[in-house]
């Protein structure tokens, strides 16, 4: 969730998912408790109604249950967990439409970006309770991807390239339906302020934060009238839990593990005292040592630095400064990501970083060069910048 947790909280979150991951079936069961209502919640959202979504969210409970100890990362969790909901919900719906079920789907416009890049709305959003029905409203009429980007972005905090993920859809279509869904909503709650303004100037917050409110309170009042089902996708995992089922497949698992890495080290010393022994019967030819180049300068031109300049945002373009070496090709990347956003090739690096914003693109970057030196050998060097959708 995009709940305002401190560090220790968080901390606890994961050593919770890390021994249930351990097989500690007491953490399971705590861990179990904690995310039914986020589950059943999400799996209405994603649906678009409550019926068939009990089923949705029991099936993930078990998957929780089950293959718990599949996660190798316990900060991974909320990622698995959504990506979980996502294929569950795709799953149902397939199976509704085999059996000649009727199911409202929602069409995935291609819609072109909305050239304004304002997308605050007014800060009352986040304590008004008649604006929060208006977002609301906003969010449900947003077409299905949208709202489902808009939910584990805002709901469950996940990452743009995360979500792509999750989706299975592409960094640069997450990055664009957000933002239009963003947009929507800033034009929305616009309308009404028009409407029911009494004049006063008010101050602002972006869409995402108030969007963000109104989810944290929906699902709130959601917890509330649906306390039953909650606690009833808790108890039907009880059975999986006591009956070792987890515990069992965990530590078959680990045994697995382990046995894979002794018979790997096996090979692995075999390899090592047959490579020993060719290199002891013929000596190495002596190796010219080259020196090594002094690192290039990576700069930046437009935006601004912060953190005392370790962090660069909404950066215009990029260059490199050395005396050694000689660009022979750049790309950009997203966190976590390998596909290629932005590429070329020696001082074509001038190239604008506009474009990404341009495109509607949000969140961390790299950007990559190849430096070839005088000796004909490349080096690669990179460094991270942000952009970000805050006005200041």
């Amino acid at each position: 969730m995009n709940t305002i947790k401190d560090v220790s909280a968080k901390n606890d979150f994961d050593i919770l998912v890390e021994n249930a991951i351990n097989g500690d079936k007491d953490a399971l069961t705590e861990l179990c408790n904690n995310i039914s209502r986020d589950v059943l919640y999400l799996s209405t959202f994603f649906l678009g109604k409550q019926e068939g979504a009990e089923d949705i969210a029991q099936e993930v409970m078990y998957d929780v249950c089950r293959y718990i100890h599949s996660l190798k990362k316990p900060k991974a969790f909320r990622k698995w967990l959504s990506t979980i909901i996502v294929n569950r919900k795709n799953n149902y719906l397939r199976d509704q439409m085999k059996r000649g079920t009727t199911v409202e789907l929602c069409e995935y416009v291609e819609d072109s970006l909305i050239e304004e890049r304002n997308d605050f709305v007014p800060v009352a959003s986040l304590e008004n309770a008649e604006l929060r029905y208006v977002v609301k409203g906003l969010i449900s009429e947003l077409p299905d991807r949208q709202r489902e980007i808009v939910a584990l972005r805002y709901y469950e905090d996940l990452k743009i390239t995360e979500i792509a993920k999750v989706m299975d859809i592409s960094f640069q279509c997450v990055s664009k339906q957000l933002s239009l869904a963003n947009k929507k909503i800033k034009h929305g709650v616009d309308d009404y302020m028009y409407s029911s303004s009494d004049g006063r100037a008010v101050g602002s917050v972006s869409a995402g934060l108030a969007i963000s409110s109104t989810l944290q309170y929906d699902a709130l009042a959601f917890g509330v009238a649906n306390e039953s089902i909650i606690q009833s996708l808790v108890a039907n995992c009880y059975g999986i839990i006591n009956s070792g089922t987890a515990t069992a497949v965990t530590a078959a698992a680990k045994q697995g593990l382990m046995l894979t890495i002794a018979t790997v080290s096996a090979v692995c010393i075999a390899t090592i005292f047959a490579v020993a022994a060719s290199l002891f019967q013929t000596a190495p030819e002596p190796v010219q040592v080259l020196p090594t180049p002094e690192p290039a300068i990576i700069v930046f031109q437009g935006g601004e630095a912060v953190e005392d300049g370790l962090a660069h945002l909404n950066p215009e373009s990029v260059s490199v400064i050395s005396d050694d070496m000689d660009i022979v090709s750049w790309w950009v990347t997203a966190v976590d990501c390998d596909e290629v956003l932005l590429n070329g090739d020696g001082n074509d690096s001038i190239k604008t970083l506009l474009q990404l914003r341009e495109s509607g693109m949000y969140g961390e970057f790299f950007v990559y060069f190849n430096l070839m030196d005088e000796f004909g050998r490349v080096h690669r060097q990179g460094i991270n910048f942000y952009l970000i959708d805050i006005l200041y």
